[in-house]
């Protein structure tokens, strides 16, 4: 056998070795990306939001970030005939975190007359807009002593979602807002 025939034989061997090799799933994959921190980074307007049961979607560690503990305590709440919504709870010492969906669609003038209505809560101070659905409402509660009550909801094409987080008010703000852009971000279909 000649050097240039053996030269032949050996190059296409190599080749389908490293070709077998790239398609073996030794490439590593990309890393998610990370989970919004804020309602600031979600785009309502391209969000699809189904109306299920998403309590077993909601990641452990959003969850834990917003009681600020790893959850002690949950709860579901699935839809009927009789139940509006579902949704879940979780609770940590004093902090509850809350995130439910009406099981029906919901049209603009519904959620507006609700996002207006939330605004008018005594005791509450409440910005209607855009944010965290189309509309939406951003409303925190004083609760009694240091304790608020951290609520958004809005509008996302025809299911209305709101999420909320209650508790000691320091601290509290941002991990609402992380929680709540957490929560339709796990249950957008869009993306």
């Amino acid at each position: 056998m000649s050097l240039s025939s053996a030269r032949r034989r050996v190059v296409p061997a190599l080749l389908v070795a490293a070709l077998a090799a790239g398609c073996s799933g030794t490439a590593e994959e990309p890393a998610p990306d990370p989970p919004p921190e804020s309602v600031t980074e979600l785009d309502p307007a391209e969000m699809a939001l189904p109306r299920i049961d998403f309590c077993e979607l909601v990641p452990e560690e959003s969850v834990a970030a917003a009681l600020d503990d790893a959850p002690q305590r949950s709860a579901r709440r699935a839809s009927d005939l009789d139940v509006q919504e579902s949704g879940c709870t979780w609770r940590a010492g004093g902090t509850v975190a809350r995130a439910w969906i009406f099981a029906r669609p919901v049209g603009e003038r519904l959620a507006t007359r609700t996002t207006e209505q939330a605004a008018d809560r005594e005791g509450c101070d409440a910005e209607v807009d855009d944010a965290f659905g189309r509309p939406s409402v951003h409303q925190v509660c004083r609760l009694g002593d240091d304790r608020v009550r951290d609520r958004r909801a809005g509008l996302f094409d025809d299911t209305w979602l709101t999420c909320e987080l209650a508790g000691p008010a320091e601290g509290l703000a941002p991990r609402a807002d992380a929680w709540c852009a957490q929560v339709a971000d796990v249950l957008d279909t869009a993306g």
